[in-house]
């Protein structure tokens, strides 16, 4: 069974309950006597419209002014935003509006902080060590003046692991990232580097350095 198994429940649960309405009906509920196209835009009737709000006339097929936001969901297809959820052995895509994704990421964060009070450290700081982990993200390294890349991995126990470098660990040819994830296991020998624990919470980390592959 996934140990992260929750968490695609939790997302679900997160996403339904921010559920936006139907575009159409929004449109209606403004303009309750406009024609919509298949791209969710609401145009005036064939015999004209007239705004009771603001008192505005539109011709036949004009369109009509509506921008719909986070509390809408339109029917185009390829057009939702989405989220990407781990749970320890796959990755399963919700996709909703970005008021949904927004509510889906911070509920994956909520389990993803109780989850991470359980990391224990891995290694003996100056030590050599060799570890079967999962790649689950890389982004840049904002905090150093020379840029780099920030690795984040977790072994099979699910502790967490990061790496800073000066390059990606899967690089394409011209040096940039090739992957930014990896969920199927691989190994890697490194240098435990530190051990950090942070002030705020129960989060804690093993920074490695000196990272490869082993082929």
């Amino acid at each position: 069974m996934p140990i992260f198994a929750p968490i695609t429940e939790v997302v679900s649960i997160a996403m339904d309950n921010a559920a936006p309405r139907p575009v159409h009906e929004v449109i209606l509920e403004r303009f309750p006597d406009a024609v919509i196209d298949r791209n969710d835009r609401p145009h005036a009737p064939h015999d004209g419209y007239v705004d009771e709000v603001f008192g505005r006339v539109y011709r036949g097929g004009e369109y009509l002014p509506f921008e719909p936001n986070d509390d809408v969901i339109s029917g185009r297809a390829g057009s939702r935003p989405s989220i990407s959820v781990f749970d320890g052995e796959e990755i399963h895509v919700f996709e909703g509006t970005k008021g949904q994704v927004k509510a889906g990421r911070e509920a994956a964060k909520m389990v993803q902080r109780e989850f991470d009070t359980l990391n224990e450290f891995v290694g003996e700081v100056g030590k050599r060590i060799t570890l079967k982990v999962r790649l689950m993200n890389v982004f840049a390294d904002n905090d150093s003046p020379y840029g780099g890349y920030v690795h984040y991995f977790r072994d099979m126990y699910f502790n967490n692991i990061i790496w800073k470098a000066s390059a990606p660990l899967f690089k394409k040819p011209d040096g940039r990232v090739e992957r930014y994830y990896e969920v199927a296991p691989f190994d890697i020998i490194a240098t435990v580097k530190s051990h950090w624990r942070s002030k705020h919470d129960d989060r804690s980390a093993t920074y490695l350095t000196r990272v490869s592959l082993v082929k």
